[in-house]
């Protein structure tokens, strides 16, 4: 069930490993064969040279633990614990030569000295993921992750990773609900795995609390990108409901009277803002400008229409002036099916109504574009939408 989960963390334990390997702090730990040589024995020393030498043979087997502790590394491990009863190292080192329930319980303790060895951890992770123990698993990553700032480039695209498998998504919605420091990093890393993004808002909507609102409007918009990027619409959309609680779930185009800012585009209005040309919505107007010559798509949603004869209605609260010229697009967002023609329709009035039908297209999901362009060589323009609405015809 867990395959996947095992060899992430064998490859997590590797790469940690790896890098323990070439980085140091004081002598027992940058020079220990040099800090042996003194008399009496540093115990600390001792202990670095045996465990240098296990992470040497698990790089050597792939990044996984050996079988077999060489005779050097046991004896050095011996040493260091005579001296240093304390070396968490040192004790992990021994219990690789006991047998499998003995070594459960003395790396445990090993644990217990210290969270920052990487060595001990790594066995946890390994273990707890051969009994499928996700939970387990979890403590150790977020062992990890609290005591060495340098695991989150390993560690958070290995738990993003693990959100493929289905399993993973209620264990680690519990671990969430603690709030761990390490949080958001783990979010952008998970939006960041787009084979993990239908987990990931699965595991959203598990961990979702309206209070919190507030402090994850931000993380949450991107989620939903995340999910319009890989044409996951549906999950969007309910995602958008419960942010939302959304009380227009039956209207197919969201906030077409612009009384509410766009908190969750494309869902909502996603407005393009730039030198040349922009759109705001503001005091219950969609507001668009652009100067002479300039032009592109305003503002644009996704939007789901039914098989069925649709009205389209569009009022602005003024004439459009000759030098803008103005449609309202419709294009099919999905791919991989018999994808119906683009539908333009001009605005050339300050109120327009037109007939769409969508009975016969095989498509459901559509980018709806506000699209305009300014004449070349001659002035700008301003104008403003007072709503855009599409309803079926009963």
């Amino acid at each position: 069930m867990l395959r996947k989960v095992v060899i992430w963390a064998i490859a997590v334990v590797l790469a940690s490993l790896s890098a323990l390997s070439a980085i140091g702090a004081i002598s027992k730990k940058k020079a220990p064969d040099l800090a042996m040589a003194v008399v009496p024995l540093n115990g600390f020393a001792a202990e670095t040279v045996s465990s240098n030498r296990v992470k040497l043979d698990i790089a050597q087997n792939n990044g996984n633990f050996v079988d077999v502790v060489s005779d050097k590394a046991l004896s050095q491990a011996k040493k260091a614990f005579e001296t240093e009863p304390l070396t968490p190292q040192a004790v992990t080192v021994i219990a690789l030569t006991k047998d499998s329930g003995r070594q459960r319980q003395l790396i445990e303790q090993a644990y217990n000295l210290s969270r920052r060895e990487q060595l001990v951890t790594g066995w946890l992770i390994v273990n707890s993921a051969s009994e499928n123990n996700i939970p387990s698993i979890l403590r150790y990553y977020d062992s990890a992750l609290r005591t060495s700032s340098s695991s989150e480039p390993i560690v958070l695209p290995i738990l993003a990773k693990a959100l493929e498998n289905d399993d993973f998504v209620d264990p680690m919605a519990d671990f969430l609900g603690n709030k761990p420091p390490w949080v958001e990093s783990f979010w952008l890393q998970a939006l960041a795995t787009p084979e993990a993004i239908n987990n990931a808002a699965e595991l959203r909507k598990a961990t979702f609390n309206r209070g919190e609102r507030n402090d994850t409007e931000a993380r949450d918009s991107r989620i939903i990108q995340a999910l319009i990027r890989q044409q996951e619409y549906v999950s969007a959309q309910e995602l958008y409901d419960l942010f939302t609680a959304s009380k227009n779930r039956k209207l197919i185009i969201r906030n077409g009277n612009f009384a509410s800012e766009n908190d969750y585009p494309p869902i909502d209005w996603q407005l393009t803002v730039n030198g040349q040309f922009g759109a705001t919505v503001d005091d219950g107007k969609l507001k668009i400008s652009a100067v002479g010559g300039s032009g592109g798509v305003f503002a644009r949603q996704i939007i789901k229409l039914p098989k069925k004869l649709l009205q389209l209605r569009v009022a602005l609260d003024q004439a459009i002036p000759s030098n803008a010229h103005l449609s309202l697009d419709l294009a099919c967002a999905e791919k991989n099916i018999a994808k119906s023609k683009p539908i333009k329709i001009r605005l050339l009035e300050k109120s327009v109504i037109s007939k769409i039908s969508n009975e016969k297209s095989e498509c459901q999901y559509y980018w709806l574009s506000v699209v305009g362009r300014s004449d070349e060589g001659l002035d700008g323009f301003d104008l403003s939408f007072d709503s855009i609405s599409l309803r079926p015809i009963v």
